[in-house]
């Protein structure tokens, strides 16, 4: 993927997706960037981006993107907007699969261990319906856009009040 030019459409967008770093540094790993831009980003950070990048960009992003930086509902709805269909497992660090945190009681517990959530569950059964015809990735798109939109208002609020 080319390099983000440091452009001051660009560079007014970083910090809203990469907030903990300076905007040139978070646009130089356009990969990272996208990454967190389609976690963390308004509909506003996306369109401006979009000036910038196509879909294909998004969807080599997503080929490549660095585990730990995106969510369920994230990856979800970017892999249908890029037609990757079945959508792919997400990008997981491999050491936290592997190595033990504590034996607790017998038990040995490793870093991501967790149950699956019910939004897990409910995901991989969209992915297996949606490779049957089922339609369940309309479904996804919908549901995935409507909680974005519900999150964006109430960000808004939050950065308001």
């Amino acid at each position: 993927m080319k390099p983000f030019p440091h452009n001051a459409d660009l560079l007014a967008v970083a910090p809203n997706v990469i907030w903990f770093e300076p905007p040139e540094q978070a646009l130089a790993d356009p990969v990272r960037f996208l990454a967190y831009l389609m976690t963390y980003g308004t509909i506003q950070d996306i369109a401006v981006v979009r000036r910038y990048v196509d879909l294909d960009d998004f969807r080599e992003a997503l080929e490549h993107a660095p585990p730990g930086i995106m969510d369920e509902r994230s990856w979800a709805y970017w892999n249908v907007v890029t037609g990757r269909d079945p959508i792919p497992p997400m990008p997981r660090p491999e050491d936290t699969l592997t190595v033990p945190i504590m034996i607790f009681g017998g038990i040995r517990i490793h870093a991501g261990a967790n149950a699956p959530s019910s939004r897990t569950t409910s995901l991989t059964n969209s992915q297996v319906r949606s490779t049957n015809g089922g339609g369940e990735a309309l479904v996804l798109l919908r549901n995935c856009w409507r909680d974005f939109s519900v999150t964006q208002s109430v960000r808004g609020l939050r950065a308001a009040g």
